[in-house]
């Protein structure tokens, strides 16, 4: 492959940000009171592009920019857990992603529990605990999402052990089957915040 051509694998950055999300959904399954061992057991990845947007008309419509494409889908179902976690990345090959990780616990766990419980991962998150990038800047932003308002956190940093200038946005939704934690990770380089509002606000779970 020449050096001009674009990257087809996945990058170390997606990968690590693929693993968060795992570990941040055992999280939520153990904090509100879930089978951890059985949910680990059943965890399931798929690159296949028409998959993963099946995946993710399930969890939510959105409307992607069209240099994102499908890049990974996660999946785990058993005893009543469900866990999807769909990856679209920038077809350049950077670490550019859109990641959206959607989950259903069994039984009667309130809606705003499960909130808090991604919630409390993104804080983590940002304090550094992921290594992902190091946050300088939040600016917390309210959007209407099927005549709801869900606050979004608009964050400005590096990424860890480098100077590269990036944007992070995440926030946290009711979806058409569990509820479901958005991040969105780009370079300075390429943010187009007019894009990333649009895209958004096209969220709908209706």
């Amino acid at each position: 492959m020449s050096n001009g051509e674009p990257k087809t694998g996945m990058s170390t950055g997606i990968k690590i940000l693929i693993a968060f999300l795992i570990c941040s959904g055992l999280c939520v399954v153990a904090c509100c009171g879930g089978g951890f061992y059985f949910f680990r057991q059943a965890v399931n990845m798929t690159a296949n592009p028409a998959e993963i947007q099946e995946m993710q008309k399930l969890i939510a419509s959105i409307e992607i920019p069209a240099e994102y494409k499908p890049k990974s889908g996660v999946t785990s179902k058993v005893m009543g857990f469900n866990m999807n976690i769909v990856v679209y990345s920038r077809a350049s090959g950077a670490d550019d992603a859109l990641i959206m990780m959607q989950m259903k616990l069994p039984g009667n766990v309130p809606e705003d529990q499960m909130e808090m419980s991604f919630e409390n991962q993104l804080d983590a998150q940002q304090q550094g605990q992921s290594q992902d990038i190091n946050v300088t800047e939040t600016e917390p932003r309210s959007f209407m999402i099927d005549g709801e308002e869900v606050e979004f956190q608009f964050k400005t940093g590096t990424r860890s052990g480098t100077d590269q200038q990036v944007r992070q946005v995440t926030g946290v939704f009711p979806s058409r089957n569990g509820t479901t934690m958005l991040m969105f990770l780009e370079d300075e380089e390429h943010w187009d915040e007019e894009q990333v509002v649009k895209m958004i606000e096209s969220i709908s779970t209706q």
